[in-house]
Parts: structure tokens; sequence; C-alpha cells
């Protein structure tokens, strides 16, 4: 598996640079290669605009994030490398108003975190699985640790867990994907597979959908954990697959697209050719691919064979290390790289049109 890590398929790096965006103040949060949590203000025409960045100094450095993080009301929920989830006031980034951090030790070395934050509002609860094969439950409003007792994995968890109707979903490195009670951290059930699951899964309708280092997709009913359909690509899948109206998106690490119905039969697929890690993006002009050496591609997600014609257009950003989940709002996609690079990019049937880049490490605008 290239050594399985989530850096550089076997580089060391210090996390993807994910983002999140506040679609109501056009604010993006991001956690640059310096293990700052960063809040830039998209302005529209007049460009970005940092709001602020956390920690000022070098204290309390996050070492890095490899998941976007989560805006819930006036929090955003951050997972670190070091071991902590962090709990900010989105308005003044402050832990002490209304915000928090957990666990509360100092000079203590943590496991390490490579999930995200899942967050629960119905009974109050954030999650987030680490290196140890722990998963951590926490107040969502207050932080205070909630002890699942008995509950502990024999390997790493990197699949961020999906909330739903109470209950935790996610995959491990030991090969198989698990149900887990959100309250009780009770494991309802356990489906085995040939590979381990770093991706997080989605669910639609009464399927849980993942994928899994054997190359195969996998469709289990939720409630069950009973298998539906398998899809079986030829490399294995990280990326989360995106459904869009009846039709899901899976972009194996390859670098193929493969485009299901919600059978698991095939409409068409894509082969980008270059290594792909960030999920695929549904626009109102089509369907946005990016590689980890930033070419992006726009198709044509018509379910009938294109050919040649599916692709409509594609752009070569010159980045190494795109891994983070790419944000699309309305005709417009923002992409960050590991070079701490954030990009504002128009589609449309035309193609691309790059808007800014911003520099989160200089602070600055960027070519």
């Amino acid at each position: 598996m290239i050594g399985c890590n989530p850096g550089d398929l076997g580089k060391a790096v210090k996390g993807w640079t994910p983002i999140a965006m506040d679609y109501t103040t056009s604010i993006i949060y991001t956690v640059d290669q310096t293990g700052h949590v960063i809040a830039v203000q998209d302005q529209g025409f007049e460009g970005p605009k940092l709001l602020w960045s956390y920690p000022p100094g070098k204290e309390d450095n996050l070492k890095g994030s490899y998941q976007a993080p989560v805006i819930f009301e006036d929090n955003i929920l951050v997972a670190g490398i070091n071991g902590h989830i962090y709990s900010f006031n989105k308005t003044n980034h402050s832990l002490s108003d209304h915000g928090w951090k957990q666990p509360q030790s100092i000079g203590t070395d943590l496991p390490r975190i490579f999930t995200g934050v899942a967050v629960d509002p119905v009974n109050n609860k954030a999650y987030a699985g680490s290196d140890d094969g722990s998963m951590s439950s926490y107040e969502l409003s207050t932080g205070k640790p909630h002890n699942w007792e008995g509950f502990q994995l024999d390997d790493k968890i990197w699949s961020t867990p999906l909330v739903h109707e109470g209950n935790l979903y996610f995959g491990a490195h030991n090969n198989n994907f698990y149900s887990v009670d959100g309250i009780t951290g009770e494991i309802q059930w356990t489906f085995a597979t040939d590979g381990a699951i770093p991706g997080s899964p989605i669910i639609t309708e009464d399927l849980v959908i993942f994928g899994s280092m054997d190359r195969q997709l996998y469709a289990l009913e939720h409630r069950t954990g009973t298998i539906r359909w398998t899809f079986e690509a030829s490399n294995w899948f990280w990326a989360p697959p995106v459904v869009k109206g009846s039709t899901i998106y899976a972009a194996s690490v390859d670098g193929v697209v493969h485009a299901l119905d919600k059978n698991g039969n095939e409409l068409w697929n894509y082969d980008h050719k270059e290594q792909i890690i960030a999920s695929p993006a549904v626009t109102p002009s089509g369907l946005v691919i990016v590689s980890v050496d930033g070419k992006l591609t726009l198709l044509d997600p018509t379910p009938q064979d294109l050919g040649e014609s599916r692709i409509k257009s594609t752009l070569e950003l010159s980045e190494k290390g795109i891994k983070a989940q790419i944000l699309s709002n309305e005709e417009y996609i923002y992409v960050s790289s590991q070079s701490n690079n954030l990009y504002k990019i128009r589609v449309s049937n035309s193609g691309f049109e790059k808007n800014w880049c911003y520099d989160l490490e200089e602070k600055s605008v960027c070519e």
C-alpha cells in the first residue's frame, strides 16, 4: 500500500490543507501546512481577505489536518494531527469564548488523528477516530469527554465517521467496516472486506457506500450491514463517492472515474491517467475532477457513452499535492494544495477561468 501514509502516499507531510466554506458569509476555513487554522473571506470582485489565524504565534500548533473543518452553528471544529480536537468560536477564533479543546493534556504525545470531526447535533456529540484504533466522543457544546467503555479497535481509524440516525459508520485498517451506536459505543454490526478502509462513507437512501483497498466499492443496507452490491475497479478507492440524482461518482486512486447507477451498474468511466485522492465535485456545468498533480478536468455527466467528447475542458494548475476535497459553490470551485495555495476558479460550459490564488503561508495573493 506504498507505506499507506495519508501524507504523500509514503512521504511525510503536514496534512492536506483541507477547506470548508460558510456559504452565508463566504468565509473559507482551512488548516495550512504550518499547522495554523486560517479564515479567509472571498470578497467577490475585491478578492480574498485574511480574517484571522490561530495560533497567533507558535504555541498550540495543530501540526496540520487531513480533513475539512466542520462548521456548526457559531463554531468551527477541527481535528489536528497533534491528537487534539478544537472547537473555535468562528467570529473571534477563541477557545475560551464558547469554544473548547480536547484532550486538555499539555506536553503529552497523543495518538495522531487523520480523520475529520463528525457532528451529531441531535445528541449533542462530536466524534473523531485516531491512529490507536480508538473513537473519541465529546459533548458538542462543552467538549466534555464521553467514555465509551470497552470500545477499542486493533488497528488505525482514518475513515471520518458518518453520523446517521444516531449511529456512526466508518472503516478501519483492520479491513472491517463498522456501524456503532453513537451514545453507547456498542457495535451494531461489522462487515469484513479484503483491504484497509481509509476513506469515508456516504449514505444515500438506505445504502451506506464506501471504498476499500481491495479495489471494491461496497453498498450495504445501513441498518443491517447486508451487502446489496459491489463494484470492482482497477485500483483501490480512497476518495469518498459522490451522489448526484440517481448517479454515483467514484474515483479510484489510479485516476479512473466511474459513474454508477444506484444498483452498482457502470454507466461510463473516464481514465484521468493521473492519481486522484480528492472526490469529484458536481457543478452546474458538469463533473470536476482533479489529480494529485493539479490537472483539472470538466466532464459531461451524461449517462450515455460519449467517448472523447465527454471531456469539456482541462486546466493545469502546476501544483503538487492536491488531495483535499474540492469545494463547489454554484459556478465556482475552490481548490487547495499542499503548497499552501488556495484557488478560486469559475467553471462554465466554455471551461475553467482562474479568479484568484491566495498564498496561505505568505498571507497574500499569488499569481
